[in-house]
């Protein structure tokens, strides 16, 4: 189910799916199979650029939490983003 996710996720970015390992900080799983994204305000986000492209995250300060837009920090939302390659949007 896991791997279904990031490919959909891949997909839906438009770009190449590639897997985060456990070893990165990115995302863990626990033995109950739960997936958790390690969360950061808008502004601590990394670059969104084609090095990016692909890569989900929790935004923990969205402000207008639309989806399919682009996020914008400041609020107390949190919502899952992926980079475009461009911006970050909410999914």
């Amino acid at each position: 189910m896991r791997v279904i996710f990031a490919f959909l996720i891949g997909l839906f970015l438009g770009g190449s799916v590639a897997l985060v390992t456990a070893q990165s900080g990115v995302l863990r799983t626990s033995t109950s199979g739960l997936v958790k994204l390690s969360v950061a305000d808008v502004a601590a986000l990394p670059t969104c650029d084609v090095g990016t492209k692909g890569t989900v995250m929790m935004a923990g300060d969205s402000l207008t939490p639309v989806a399919l837009a682009t996020v914008i920090g400041g609020g107390g939302v949190a919502v899952i983003v992926g980079c475009n390659g461009a911006n970050w949007i909410v999914f």
